[in-house]
């Protein structure tokens, strides 16, 4: 087959993204990169395309800088650092697997422009895994000597979903591979999984809610936020090659392939859903008005959530949430400490006999956490939505990922009544309850201004 020698031409913002340094990156958002595959499914590159990307795109972990991350590790609290590292351990390991496993895919291609590209993402995830290692070891600081021994160290404690994806579907399918590189079916279902269930929905996902994070937060400007944008940059290209590959298949033949897909996702994709990690919020006023895919939201937090399918660390309590109905009027009134105010027994009891009114506390083991309250408010000409009210997580259980948690099953909660959207008010300048939403679902529809009424309380 000959190589394609037709170069792909890009938009000048996506031509920008492209070609950005480490520096560069800095400045842009995940959601820049992610333009990438948006493209690529309305217009495929080609394999030599990609593999052009990828000469555009080399990027070195040394050329880094990690002294103000070093900084803000040594500032920050013992909880802030096990949310962090929870997190990044993820990342690490999972980068470390993927690597360990791409050589039988490599092997298994089915034309030489695969085998091309597939060769350029074994680079790309080894420099993902020396990525986190130089990151543990100039910020968190490690007294291991050797890659190894690191990984050893910082092997998360993972549920069965990630240990599933992890430790058994994706090796017993790159030793099938490498049993027999021939076997096209093998393939399919391989760069399914890898390419789709794993880069697509897992890492992809996870890099979103990271890297918006710390753009709210204002700190573009570390090593790791660069860093990782690279990182994201290089999936974007993985993404599309697994794309590609599937939709090839397909239309070659789909009597074949498409069962093949079908069935891997159905088995796999369940095995993303991960303990939800719990986070933090605080009360304020409100002004931009958010949008949720069936939602949109109000409040202020101070921490994200993390993406993963592990348990979340051991001190952490268990976490579950609960609906208040008419009769748990004692118990809104024990959780009197996360309100504004205290809790007025008349307005309790109102907000509670309504069913239009929804009031969902999180509990830590017996402790309230955090609560979220949502109202179902009705037009002549629009029909129902939910108007989430109120967000607030106690103090000790912020960065924890309560904050999400919570919204996220009001929201649920919101397309179970019926209502065809949510939305909320926050304050533009709030960076931590703009990240809470945003990781929830939550799009910036407007920046409304905001009038208010006081009558005697």
């Amino acid at each position: 087959m000959a190589v394609e020698t037709e170069r792909e031409r890009l938009d000048p913002d996506l031509e920008r993204i492209a070609r950005a340094n480490l520096k560069e990156l800095g400045d842009i958002r995940i959601d820049d990169v992610l333009s990438f595959i948006d493209r690529g499914i309305e217009n495929m590159p080609s394999y030599m395309d990609l593999y052009r990307r990828w000469e555009s795109q080399q990027w070195a972990v040394g050329d880094l800088d990690f002294a103000l991350d070093r900084q803000d590790w040594l500032e920050s609290s013992e909880l802030d650092r096990k949310a962090t590292l929870w997190s990044h351990r993820l990342f690490f390991n999972g980068e470390e697997r993927v690597t360990s496993t791409l050589a039988p895919f490599v092997w298994a291609a089915p034309s030489p422009e695969i085998e091309i590209f597939l060769s350029t993402q074994m680079a790309d995830e080894a420099r993902h895994t020396a990525f986190f290692d130089r990151w543990w070891h100039e910020v968190v600081g490690t007294e291991t000597t050797n890659l190894a021994e690191l990984l050893a160290e910082i092997r998360p404690d993972t549920n069965e979903g990630y240990t599933e994806l992890f430790y058994d579907r994706l090796p017993s399918t790159a030793q099938r591979l490498a049993s027999n590189p021939k076997d096209i079916e093998a393939f399919i279902e391989g760069v399914t999984l890898y390419h789709i269930v794993i880069e697509a929905t897992l890492a992809l996902t996870g890099q979103r809610f990271e890297l918006e994070s710390m753009r709210e937060l204002g700190t573009t400007d570390r090593g790791f936020y660069r860093g990782f944008t690279a990182i994201a940059r290089d999936e974007s290209r993985h993404v599309n090659f697994g794309i590609k590959v599937l939709q090839e298949a397909v239309r070659e033949d789909a009597a074949r392939f498409a069962p093949i897909i079908q069935k891997t996702l159905v088995e796999c994709l369940p095995q993303t859903h991960s303990t939800r990690p719990i986070l933090a919020t605080s009360p304020s006023s409100a002004v931009p008005r958010v949008r949720f895919s069936s939602s949109r939201s109000t409040r202020s937090t101070s921490a994200c959530g993390r993406s993963g399918s592990t348990s979340p660390p051991e001190s952490w309590p268990a976490m579950n949430i609960e609906r208040m109905g008419p009769e748990d009027q004692d118990r809104v009134m024990a959780a009197a400490a996360l309100f504004d105010y205290p809790p007025r027994s008349d307005a309790v009891n109102r907000f509670l006999a309504d069913p239009n009114h929804h009031l969902l506390i999180a509990y830590s083991g017996d402790v309230p956490a955090g609560f979220v309250s949502g109202v179902e408010v009705t037009h002549p000409d629009k029909g129902t939505e939910m108007f989430l009210y109120e967000l607030a997580v106690d103090e000790a259980h912020q960065r924890q990922g309560i904050g999400t948690a919570l919204v996220e099953a009001l929201r649920d909660l919101a397309r179970a009544q019926g209502c065809y959207g949510m939305w909320v008010l926050t304050d533009d300048d709030n960076a931590a309850a703009g990240a809470t939403y945003r990781k929830a679902g939550g799009e910036v529809e407007s920046q409304p201004l905001m009038f208010s009424w006081r009558f005697v309380r």
